[in-house]
């Protein structure tokens, strides 16, 4: 019948345009981050959802007029209602996706999105040409919000853009993944550590009730420090309307950051970068109880290999039993491994005497994830390899051992004058980093 065929290939479309809808939230919530020519662009899905409705309206009118004509005519038609239900269920569930792709996201800027629309056409049209007359013209409550950084001359980049660059460092740099992320508004924190911990004394109903020893505090303070990376291009191509710069940069800071973060939150030397993990003081534990967290504070436990450049030759993985027992059960809890891929190639080779491998690999959320000794592992290109005196291996509560401060905002100055024929963007981004507590984790040190 004309009327089943129109009403299946209603149904059909409907189904599409919620397949599309979906890959564009999924696209949008950093769901599936794929390349940006990939991405259904907002205009041709609005297109899409436009012309989805006035087929929808035109056949429910259509269906109806119909209907109506049976009824008076033989009465109510099973099928006719059959496809009249089905139809309205389409209706529903499609409508339903339009209403979840134009809801407002709940990380989105203050201000209406014509503002943010706005300042962003105006911030390309800065880029591309140096314009800053609208942009500097901004009233100052909306500067305050989210343009203008007066402290330090420059324009923020738009929201969107800020977004993505933090997608891509949670995502790609690990420790930015384990450890402790906090965001602040000034250029340091200040924490105060419990050092040892109250004192408790049990007594009687009637017993007399002494002070107890008080802790003693020590106040930590986490810098905040200034990166930047200056993309560079040729006036010619950034004069190519047909050239994606908006792209372009957003990849070359994205790739940018995230290599310095890797670096840093590992290796950084705690001056004019935040203090990396494998920086601070360590001291030799032989056991659980050789580590006093009042006298040996400021440093981190490690425990040797048995091996000079490498791990013992006689029952290696032994040393994996010895670290793991020298934290207290409450850092057991979330504890993991971080080791360099090199490092692991030998690692998973390790078996017990009854021929059986250590190492273990199980779905987990849908992802293959390696265990040691039932504690999760993860791999750092940044972490060292086996070698005389290196840490290789660390284990650990790495949320309760590391802290990593941002400061939102990320900066971008135009420059086209210090080098003829070319323009640079000078672009910025706070952060900073470093040990909040040292009892939570042990390293692994090659030595005999």
């Amino acid at each position: 019948m004309p009327e089943a065929t129109e009403t299946q290939d209603v149904i059909a479309r409907s189904r599409e345009t919620r397949e599309r809808i979906s890959a564009e939230m999924a696209a949008r919530n950093g769901e599936r981050r794929a390349p940006r020519a990939e991405r259904p662009h907002h205009r041709d899905m609005r297109a899409a959802i436009d012309e989805m409705n006035r087929s929808l309206a035109a056949l429910r009118d259509d269906v109806g007029t119909r209907l109506t004509a049976l009824e008076k005519r033989n009465g109510r038609d099973p099928l006719a209602q059959l496809r009249e239900d089905r139809l309205a269920d389409e209706a529903a569930r499609t409508e339903d996706a339009v209403r979840q792709l134009t809801k407002p996201s709940a990380a989105a800027r203050p201000g209406t999105s014509k503002q943010e629309t706005e300042y962003k056409g105006e911030f390309f049209a800065f880029m591309r040409k140096g314009a800053t007359g609208k942009l500097e013209s901004i009233t100052p409550q909306a500067r305050a919000a989210s343009t203008f950084d007066v402290d330090r001359g420059g324009f923020l980049v738009p929201e969107e853009w800020e977004t993505g660059i933090e997608r891509v460092l949670e995502t790609d740099t690990v420790m930015r993944s384990l450890a402790s992320v906090r965001s602040v508004t000034t250029q340091k924190l200040a924490k105060m550590a419990s050092i040892g911990g109250t004192n408790v004394s049990n007594v009687g109903e009637l017993d007399d009730r002494g002070e107890t020893d008080m802790s003693r505090l020590r106040k930590l303070e986490f810098q905040v420090h200034e990166r930047y990376a200056q993309p560079i291009i040729t006036e010619i191509l950034l004069e190519d309307a047909n050239f994606d710069i908006e792209g372009w940069i957003r990849s070359e800071l994205e790739i940018a950051y995230r290599d310095d973060e890797a670096r840093t939150f590992l290796l950084g030397n705690g001056t004019s970068e935040p203090q990396g993990l494998l920086t601070v003081p360590v001291k030799a534990q032989a056991g659980y109880g050789d580590y006093d967290a009042s006298a040996d504070y400021g440093k981190v436990g490690y425990v040797k290999t048995g091996g000079a450049t490498g791990f013992a030759a006689s029952s290696p993985s032994d040393v994996f039993l010895d670290v793991l027992y020298c934290l207290k059960s409450a850092s057991l809890k979330s504890s993991r491994w971080l080791m360099h891929r090199t490092t692991a190639a030998q690692v998973r080779k390790f078996k017990l005497t009854t021929g059986e491998y250590l190492w273990e690999q199980s779905f987990q959320g849908g992802v293959l994830q390696p265990t040691l000794l039932g504690y999760p592992i993860d791999f750092d290109d940044f972490m060292p390899t086996l070698g005389a005196n290196k840490f290789p291996i660390a284990f650990g509560d790495f949320a309760r051992t590391y802290l990593i401060l941002d400061r939102k905002g990320v900066t971008m100055t135009r420059d086209n004058l210090t080098r003829k024929g070319f323009v640079k963007f000078y672009t910025t981004k706070r952060y900073g980093g470093g040990v909040q507590s040292f009892e939570h984790m042990k390293f692994l040190k090659c030595e005999a």
